[in-house]
């Protein structure tokens, strides 16, 4: 059994959108490149790349630059909350050709504590900061999965923005779906 590799150019972009008051500093887009990297062809269609990032901070807000925010809600991604209380999130880009993916795991860390993650919706993927006096940090705390199609040539970017709001705003109702599904009581006298 032979194994194919294949080289590509990837990079992973987390754009950071904050509504913070006028007095604070706007974020720049931030920009993580992998550089050229290797892959093992999976099912002969899908090149997987398993890789740890330059920098394991996707997010870093700190109280002397900006209001921190109440909640984070992270567009174009999918996840779920682990055992661990980290976040498996699945960002997935559709391609007129073929889609790419990455799978990563994040922790949401407090004033430099780590704090297990409580989702607040699923759709948009939508996290609950718990109150911060000095920092909010989302670290990636294993080596990112990206899965790519296996005859596109060039480079890659997946894009993930992150939007926080202001402990007091709250995320529009209409924009969310429960993370966890309600259940509904008994009918009486069952």
């Amino acid at each position: 059994m032979s194994h194919r590799v294949a080289v590509m150019m990837v990079s992973l972009a987390a754009y950071l959108l904050l509504p913070v008051p006028v007095r604070a500093v706007p974020l720049p887009e931030q920009r993580l490149s992998l550089g050229v990297v290797n892959g093992q062809v999976r099912d002969n269609q899908v090149v997987e790349v398993i890789r740890t990032l330059p920098r394991s901070e996707l997010l870093v807000l700190r109280a002397e630059d900006q209001s921190l925010p109440g909640s984070l809600v992270l567009s174009e991604a999918t996840g779920t909350v682990r055992d661990d209380g980290q976040l498996a999130v699945h960002v997935r880009r559709q391609a007129v050709s073929a889609g790419q993916e990455a799978l990563m795991t994040v922790r949401l860390e407090v004033d430099g504590r780590a704090q297990r993650i409580r989702l607040l919706s699923a759709s948009p993927l939508t996290l609950q900061v718990p109150e911060a006096t000095r920092q909010v940090t989302l670290r990636v705390t294993e080596p990112v999965r990206l899965f790519l199609p296996r005859g596109a040539p060039g480079s890659f970017a997946l894009d993930m923005e992150i939007t926080g709001y202001p402990p007091a705003d709250e995320v529009p109702a209409s924009a969310l779906s429960p993370a966890v599904p309600e259940t509904q009581a008994p009918p009486a006298g069952a």
